[in-house]
C-alpha cells in the first residue's frame, strides 16, 4: 500500500503504468485505500473541532454543538467515499462511445488513485486554515488523473484534458445538488 501511494505520489506515470498492467480489484481499492484514506479527513475534523472549536469566535471560524461533532465526521467520511465512487462513476459513463468497452475497474483504479493527494491532504483539516493545503492537492489529483485516463482508461492526450475537466464538471454539478437535497434534508 505504501509503496503504491509513493509512487503515485513520485512517480505517477510509471505507476499508471503498473496500475495500467495489474489494476487493481474493487475489493482492493476499496479496502486497502479508499476506506482507510477517506476516514483521515473526518478524524482531522473531529479532533479539530473538538479541540478548536472552543475558542473560535464569529471572526475565526464558526461554533458547532458538542453533539453534533461526531455526525459531521461521519457525513464526511460517507461524502468522502461516494464523492470517490462518483469519479470512477463518471469516468466510466464517459469514455468515448467509439471504444469497444467501457470498463468501469479501469475507472475506479484511476479515481481511488488519482484521488490520494486530496484524501491526504485531509488530515491536516484539524485546523480549518489548511483547507489551502487542500487546494493544491486538489490540483495534484486533477493531473493524476490527467495521467491515469491516458495510462489506465487509454484516453489519447489531446482528449485527456477536455475528459477530466468534463469529468470534473459533472462531478461538481451533481455534488453541488447532492449537498441542497442532503441541506433540506437536515442532514448537514
Amino acid at each position: 500500500m505504501f509503496a503504491r501511494i509513493k509512487g503515485i505520489l513520485l512517480s505517477p506515470s510509471r505507476e499508471f503504468d503498473a496500475i495500467a498492467a495489474h489494476p487493481s480489484s474493487i475489493n482492493e481499492l476499496v479496502l486497502r485505500y479508499l476506506i482507510p484514506l477517506a476516514l483521515l479527513t473526518p478524524l482531522a475534523t473531529i479532533v479539530g473541532m473538538n479541540q478548536f472549536d472552543l475558542a473560535w469566535d464569529g471572526g475565526h471560524g464558526y461554533r458547532v454543538a458538542k453533539f453534533r461533532i461526531f455526525n459531521i465526521g461521519v457525513m464526511n467520511f460517507a461524502f468522502e467515499i461516494v464523492t470517490v465512487m462518483l469519479i470512477g462513476f463518471i469516468f466510466f459513463m464517459l469514455m468515448t462511445a467509439n471504444r469497444p468497452r467501457r470498463n468501469f475497474l479501469q475507472a475506479m483504479n484511476v479515481a481511488v488513485y488519482g484521488s490520494i493527494p486530496l484524501m491526504l491532504s485531509g488530515i491536516l483539516l484539524f485546523i480549518p486554515i489548511n483547507i489551502v493545503i487542500s487546494m493544491a492537492a486538489m490540483i495534484h489529483s486533477f493531473i493524476l488523473f490527467w495521467i491515469g485516463v491516458q495510462k489506465v482508461m487509454l484516453i489519447d492526450e489531446q482528449n485527456a484534458s477536455v475528459f477530466v475537466a468534463l469529468s470534473m464538471t459533472v462531478l461538481f454539478g451533481v455534488s453541488g445538488i447532492m449537498g441542497a437535497i442532503a441541506g433540506k434534508l437536515g442532514i448537514f
